[in-house]
């Protein structure tokens, strides 16, 4: 089907990534029936409160300018931006620091509803590993060398699950965050040692001129990309924090056990798919756009047959696969699936295809987007906090399935229109 449009190298690429997540995805999957009897509720309510925070923060540590790295078409521009990445990556870092160490425990207590905040120290390192990692991640889209991405993956997920698996047998507290973070370690280091050669030759082609050429031509980028995707964290991985707030860290900790799990095997394919069609997607911009608009409907289409049969036999049977494998203690976060599996859903046919958005230059549609996704799960969580946390959750699922499907409508047209 593809090979009229790409000449069989976009399905290999996918193949390659797909191969490589899936392999990367077997020991985390594998981990957790060890982790989930190793650690309780409260446990993976604070690793979802800190992966939260990490996330959020991690996604804007660049302003955004790691996606502009796909975008032009000379080279030494791409390397100017990848710099560009890493200092605004030093900045959001040095200003975590600062905020840890200058306001009171008693603060983070309050306003993340924690007992305790020891591990919050963490979070500059984990956010520079997070946001380095995904640096280096955009700038092998760019060259096209899926076979390293891949095997770096691979090596990252073991480096985590081994570790976290290591703190666990050793009863070690907050096992899990460490691993989460120190796991990061080796994967940074492959891409440091990977890209050596680059990285000794970037000094060459960048400069200051250079630099401050590129931050002004992607400025918006900064100006609409870095608060859009900062209410998009939040409205995703963040939604741990506002659950926290309203239900209690235990209920964040269902949730998270049920949301990571989950989407495990669904990145699988729809990461692999979504890292190739950017790089796909921008060169296809500026030289056969007429091919665009039915190469994103078969991108869709592709996901759909993949999503469909996995979310339907979760949703039925989640609590009782969730009890078999990961105790009876567990039985519940399984339950939690059918509520959110229409927002599962229609956010992952969405989210492979949302590089598009950069690509036809709609930052500020997706910053109103973001905006309004993000104030309406707050709202209804304040609205309905009363009520069943499964109801919320499932209000907050159709309410938020509506919005990317409107986004999804919009985007096709605008495909469409040129």
């Amino acid at each position: 089907m593809f090979e009229k449009y790409r000449d069989n190298v976009f399905l290999k690429n996918i193949f390659i990534l797909f191969s490589a997540n899936g392999v990367a995805q077997i020991l985390p999957i594998l981990a957790t029936l060890l982790l989930a009897r190793m650690f309780n509720k409260e446990d993976f309510g604070n690793l979802s409160v800190f992966m939260a925070i990490t996330g959020v923060t991690a996604s804007i540590a660049s302003f955004r300018f790691e996606l502009a790295i796909i975008l032009p078409k000379k080279i030494n521009e791409a390397k100017n931006l990848f710099v560009l990445s890493f200092i605004g990556i030093f900045i959001i870092c040095a200003v975590l620091c600062l905020l840890i160490i200058s306001v009171p425990n008693e603060v983070f207590k309050s306003v993340l509803k924690i007992e305790n905040t020891s591990y919050l120290k963490y979070i500059p390192i984990s956010v520079f590993f997070v946001a380095s990692i995904n640096v280096f991640n955009y700038w092998y889209i760019r060259i096209q060398n899926f076979k390293t991405l891949g095997k770096i993956k691979i090596v990252q997920s073991f480096s985590i699950a081994g570790l976290k698996l290591g703190l666990g047998f050793l009863s070690i507290n907050f096992g899990l965050i460490y691993g989460s973070v120190f796991g990061l370690v080796v994967p940074f280091v492959l891409y440091i040692s990977s890209c050596n050669s680059f990285l000794k030759g970037i000094l060459k082609t960048v400069n200051v001129r250079k630099i401050k050429l590129m931050f002004f031509t992607y400025i918006n980028f900064l100006k609409f990309s870095t608060i859009s995707t900062l209410f998009n964290s939040f409205s995703n991985i963040g939604l741990p924090i506002l659950i926290t707030a309203f239900f209690g860290v235990e209920k964040a900790g269902i949730y998270f056990f049920c949301n990571s799990l989950v989407r495990l095997p669904i990145i699988v394919l729809t990461g692999s798919i979504a890292q190739v069609y950017q790089s796909s997607a921008a060169k296809m911009f500026h030289s056969s756009r007429d091919k665009l608009y039915k190469f994103t409907l078969h991108i869709q289409k592709m996901i759909g047959l993949f999503l469909i049969p996995i979310i339907l036999v979760l949703s039925v049977f989640g609590g009782s696969i969730f009890g078999l494998f990961f105790g009876s203690d567990w039985v519940e976060s399984g339950d939690l699936i059918k509520y959110i599996a229409v927002f599962i859903l229609f956010n992952n046919l969405y989210s492979p295809i949302s590089s598009i958005a950069d690509v036809l230059g709609e930052q500020k549609i997706i910053l109103v987007f973001n905006i309004c996704l993000t104030f309406s799960q707050v709202f209804l969580l304040w609205l309905f906090n009363s009520s069943p946390f499964k109801h919320v959750l499932l209000i907050i699922s159709i309410v938020g399935a509506l919005f990317f499907l409107i986004l999804d409508f919009y985007m096709k047209f605008k495909i469409k229109k040129i």
